[in-house]
């Protein structure tokens, strides 16, 4: 299945701190896609979908969401816990893996998303695939 779990670099100073989510050299493409907010409120679902052409990249920012991947061709799944508490952890998702996110938190999850390609409304690259159930 094609995806991968990976630590990022947090750097601590006063007040606050950087974390290095995503540069060029993690991309196997090095043109610029498109970078999204993404809130998930409690128990919620978001996805149930995916891409033929574009990868996608997750970190938590707030909360702690459960991430389900299908490889397609098996119907295997796995998954992927992302949580704001240190360490944090991002997900790449690659291309003809199904995903939903569901968030498992109190609070309102907040990721980060890169997407290797811009949103096209004219070619929308997202096709609908099961993997958990939507809440009602």
């Amino acid at each position: 299945m094609d995806y991968s779990v990976s630590s990022v670099k947090e750097i601590g100073g006063i007040g606050g701190s950087l974390i290095n989510f995503i540069a060029r050299d993690d991309l196997a493409v090095k043109t610029f896609g498109q970078i999204n907010c993404i809130t998930i409120t409690q128990g919620c679902v978001k996805g149930n979908h995916y891409h033929k052409a574009k990868e996608e990249w997750l970190i938590s920012l707030q909360g702690k969401v459960r991430v389900v991947l299908k490889e397609l061709s098996t119907e295997k799944t796995e998954e992927v816990i992302l949580d704001s508490k240190l360490p944090r952890e991002r997900l790449r998702i690659g291309r003809n893996i199904g995903h939903a996110v569901q968030c498992l938190s109190d609070e309102t999850a907040i990721l980060v998303e890169y997407c290797s390609e811009p949103f096209n409304p004219g070619q929308e690259d997202r096709f609908s695939c099961y993997v958990i159930e939507k809440d009602l």
